[in-house]
């Protein structure tokens, strides 16, 4: 396919091409564009992990879900030599997720956050990770564990930005689960802004229930904490400065003497 643009076999030329194929929903050209890239790097298993994600793709759009899981677990079982970065494994997952492969998913994510050691080593894409892994427990309705991995965000000094929390506001607010998206809102940190889009999946979910009338107030209750959090982060930031101001003027006291 690409033989005539003498473009070189690079895995991540290809991948980017078979993302492509994903999106059009044309299994077989991803299938197509691994097997020739396997073909030009003289037929040895390809070391670099980018390609696998989307080859599982096309093979689970291609019904052959036994060749999709035979690759996962020679690509990434005891022995393989397959490289894998945060982007790589992060198309694994995804694949997984979106497959229903749950469990396998759930073991992939844990073994990425034990191998996750910046800077030797980054196994984990902090924002992108954790969506995939949400997203994964969404589409299997467990959303309460989409809940607590979007939290553990924090664990690896993350801090969820727009896009996190649109992505599991909608699952949540499109599965009619609209407490737990106004929970989730209302934990929003100050720096990030909710999509319009989503504020009117939010104000959407809670017509359905009959609840016009919380709107207002669910806007109102999210600035009140927020200023209210703001006010305590402020009183504790400066009594922690006036505690070591006042350690600091104490070990000068100490420190002097007189002469007679």
């Amino acid at each position: 396919m690409l033989a005539k643009a003498f473009v070189p076999p690079d895995p991540v030329v290809y991948n980017h091409l078979m993302w492509g194929f994903v999106k059009k929903g044309d299994p077989d050209k991803i299938v197509s564009l691994y097997e020739e890239l396997l073909e030009k790097l003289g037929g040895e298993i390809i070391l670099d992990g980018i390609v696998y994600g989307n080859l599982m793709k096309g093979y689970f759009a291609k019904g052959m879900e036994k060749d999709a899981m035979e690759t996962y677990h020679d690509i990434l079982g005891e022995g393989s030599k397959v490289r894998f970065g945060a982007v790589s494994y992060n198309q694994v997952l995804d694949a997984l997720g979106r497959n229903g492969k749950l469990e396998e998913a759930i073991e992939l994510f844990d073994r990425m956050l034990k191998e996750h050691d910046p800077p030797r080593s980054i196994t984990v894409n902090l924002g992108t990770s954790f969506n995939v892994m949400a997203d994964a427990y969404c589409l299997a309705g467990r959303f309460q564990d989409a809940i607590t991995v979007f939290g553990r965000m924090g664990e690896q000094k993350c801090t969820p930005d727009a896009l996190s929390y649109n992505n599991l506001i909608e699952q949540l607010g499109s599965n009619k689960l609209v407490a737990e998206a106004d929970e989730l809102y209302k934990e929003m940190d100050d720096g990030v802004t909710l999509s319009q889009e989503m504020k009117e999946l939010v104000e959407e979910a809670l017509r359905r229930e009959g609840r016009d009338e919380e709107m207002g107030k669910l806007y109102e209750d999210v600035s009140r904490e927020k200023a209210e959090r703001l006010a305590r982060e402020a009183e504790e930031k400066a009594r922690a400065e006036a505690l070591a101001t006042e350690e600091e003027g104490s070990r000068g006291e100490g420190s002097c003497y007189c002469q007679s």
